[in-house]
């Protein structure tokens, strides 16, 4: 990959891990999710990742989370760093750790070190 192609990137996500096959489907029509939702690893359900772009998004996942009666062990709030630089601090978003603090969930995180030879 060249160094042009590769940006620092840090995404935050909520991820609902192990919905039903009608949750998920709910889930992807609330949030406007386009693609079909995916078998979990574990093939106990579905998973739909919501993308963290504002504190509205934050209160429609609170209500969802309450709505359905999903519990907390089945959900995480997801970053991933996608990064040429093996060495870098990262701001996480306020909404991050208030999600985390609200629905008491965990935390996930990936980081990528995309170094060219």
């Amino acid at each position: 990959m060249r160094e042009s192609e590769v940006t620092d990137q840090l995404k935050c996500s909520f991820r609902f891990l192990a919905l039903s096959a009608d949750q998920a489907a709910r889930c992807a029509a609330q949030f406007g999710y386009d693609r079909p939702p995916r078998a979990n690893v574990q093939g106990t359900g579905y998973c739909v990742p919501i993308e963290l772009v504002d504190e509205s998004v934050s209160d429609r996942i609170r209500k969802f989370l309450t709505e359905e009666t999903i519990d907390a062990s089945n959900c995480d709030v997801f970053l991933s760093i996608l990064t040429e630089y093996d060495t870098r601090i990262y701001d996480v978003p306020c909404l991050v750790t208030k999600l985390i603090r609200e629905c008491e969930c965990k935390l996930t995180v990936s980081f990528t070190c995309i170094i060219d030879p």
